[in-house]
């Protein structure tokens, strides 16, 4: 059984960390934008959404999110890099809120969405040269979201029924 609150929750970190690395301002705007698109998302009624396809687009954006730490510094402009944290906390927003209509419904949403707030300790964490404790942990979330997807790619014994059931 698949629950929509782990997902959102490593979303939300994911983000959180990511913007540890970006201006004060804007990441208080993109995590802004990323709880506000979650909620969004999550209390509109949606009929049809394919589970798989909403918690490998979850998986897939916590990859994404967790990456973008990597980036090397200097290789986009501030301007650029502004753009690209908006855009990747919208992203998350609207794949934490997708998952939710598939399993756990709204509150499920709602447990995850303060770890996207990890920003504010991580950037103490870069300004004092420990940058790389959250290189670690993204690198942790990324391991995590490639198991997963990986688990939903390979039949498992035991996750669907099969001829004994």
């Amino acid at each position: 059984m698949r629950t929509a609150a782990l997902p959102d929750a490593l979303l939300a970190a994911a983000i959180g960390l990511a913007l540890s690395y970006a201006h004060p301002k804007v990441a208080r705007q993109s995590a802004m934008t990323m709880i506000v698109t979650a909620l969004t998302t999550a209390f509109v009624p949606m009929t049809g959404m394919s589970d798989d396809l909403a918690f490998n687009g979850c998986w897939a954006s916590i990859i994404i999110a967790a990456a973008a730490v990597h980036v090397p510094v200097g290789w986009l402009s501030e301007m650029q890099m502004s753009w690209l944290w908006r855009v990747l906390a919208f992203n998350a927003g609207l794949w934490a809120g997708l998952v939710t209509h598939v399993e756990g419904g709204a509150p499920a949403v709602i447990v995850g969405l303060p770890l996207a707030l990890l920003f504010i300790p991580g950037q103490i964490f870069v300004k004092r040269n420990w940058g790389i404790a959250i290189k670690v942990a993204c690198s942790w979330l990324i391991a995590i979201a490639v198991l997963e997807v990986g688990l939903n790619l390979v039949p498992t014994p035991g996750y669907t029924p099969d001829h004994m059931d």
